[in-house]
Formats: C-alpha cells, sequence, structure tokens
C-alpha cells in the first residue's frame, strides 16, 4: 500500500521513469565514494529530477547533512539489517538537540529506502537524534530508526514514514 502512496504522491504518469543508480558508495572502494556525506556533496544542487545514490552493504560511521539545495535526492541502501548509518552526537556530549541528528535532512523531495539509521549515545546522554527531517515530500521506506531519546526530530509538512 505505501508504495503505491509513494508511486501516486511524488510521480505522476509522465515522470515515472525506471531508477537508474547515478552514483555507488561502498566501503571497499567499488563505488564512486567510500562516505556517504562525499557522494551527497558531489550530487548535484536544485535538481529537477530524482538523483539516485546507491549506498552498499556496510556500517557507515559518519553525520550526513543533506541541505536545502539537495532536492529530489534519493538514497537507498541494501536492506534495513544490512546497511546502517551510524552517529554518536548527544546534547550530554555538549551538542544541542538540533546538532545531533546522525542524519539530518533539509532538501525537498528526499526519499531513503533500506536503511537504518542509529545514534548510539545512550540513555544517559540525553538528547540524541538519529534523523532530523526539516524537508517537505520526504518518504522513508523500509527504514529503521534507533536511538534512546528523541529518535525521529520531525519538522516539516508532508513527510511518510
Amino acid at each position: 500500500m505505501l508504495a503505491i502512496i509513494l508511486s501516486i504522491a511524488f510521480f505522476s504518469s509522465a515522470r515515472r521513469q525506471i531508477m537508474a543508480i547515478d552514483l555507488i558508495v561502498a566501503q571497499d572502494g567499488s563505488g564512486n565514494f567510500t562516505r556517504i556525506s562525499d557522494a551527497i556533496h558531489a550530487a548535484p544542487s536544485f535538481s529537477t529530477r530524482r538523483y539516485y545514490i546507491r549506498i552498499k552493504e556496510g556500517l557507515y560511521i559518519e553525520n550526513v547533512l543533506v541541505g536545502k539545495e539537495k532536492t529530489n535526492l534519493a538514497l537507498i541502501g541494501d536492506g534495513m539489517d544490512k546497511t546502517v548509518i551510524s552517529g554518536n552526537k548527544s546534547h550530554g556530549g555538549g551538542f544541542q538537540t538540533n546538532e545531533t541528528p546522525t542524519v539530518g535532512i533539509k532538501g525537498f523531495g528526499f526519499i531513503a529506502q533500506n536503511i537504518t539509521f542509529r545514534n548510539t549515545a545512550g540513555p544517559k546522554n540525553g538528547q540524541a537524534v538519529a534523523l532530523s527531517i526539516e524537508a517537505n515530500r520526504a518518504a522513508f521506506y523500509q527504514c529503521r530508526f534507533q536511538a534512546y531519546q528523541d529518535t525521529l526530530y520531525t519538522r516539516g509538512i508532508s513527510q511518510f514514514f
């Protein structure tokens, strides 16, 4: 059912297209980049078409920001148990809550699929956000969000989980 809603919401019949991966992130060096942040930085700004980044299986320990200029970006993992983005910033570690997300999304039209977003700061460290989303028309399909407090931080009008 969610797949139907996503396709109706994001792709009119004139705009439907076969997904073609634009960039690949792989820790073993078999892709275009080894870090997710580097691939996002290389993606075009203010894209009018969907731009696909495949993230191969692995534990990616980094804090990722998808800025407002990175529109219509899609991150496609190999599975919730296989592709994990993990960070550990927390309020107890000296950060404001809005500075703790492992992944922060501000770009309009963002899609994620088959990925786990994780913040490992732990219960003693207070607010520790796994995913912050400020973008409209964002969708998450077969994604997992893991943290101890303030796991998902949403601000925006239309987001689908």
